[in-house]
């Protein structure tokens, strides 16, 4: 039986993971923000983008965000645990 090639990089942190891949959906990748909370077993990610750009965060019928779930799952059962991923709309300043 063949084993995979050992990785001689490290594993990117699930916050700056789901902010790389965010940053290549929407129209401005600048506005878009990421916030993580990590604990021993669970890790939550929430981006957050401006109200245009959120729409496709989400995509249709949230197949991209599902996308990005999935991947974001992967990655965080290599890491031995679990992950929630949410998008909200960026707070506008005043």
């Amino acid at each position: 039986m063949r084993r995979a090639p050992l990785r001689t990089q490290p594993l990117p942190g699930a916050d700056s993971f789901c902010l790389i891949v965010a940053r290549h959906v929407v129209g401005d990748p600048g506005a878009v923000k990421v916030a993580s909370v990590e604990g021993q077993e669970l890790i939550v990610v929430e981006l957050s983008a401006p109200a245009e750009d959120v729409g496709r965060l989400v995509g249709r019928d949230g197949r991209t965000i599902g996308a990005i779930r999935t991947l974001a799952e992967a990655l965080a059962q290599r890491m031995g645990k679990r992950i929630i991923v949410d998008v909200q709309p960026a707070q506008r300043r005043a």
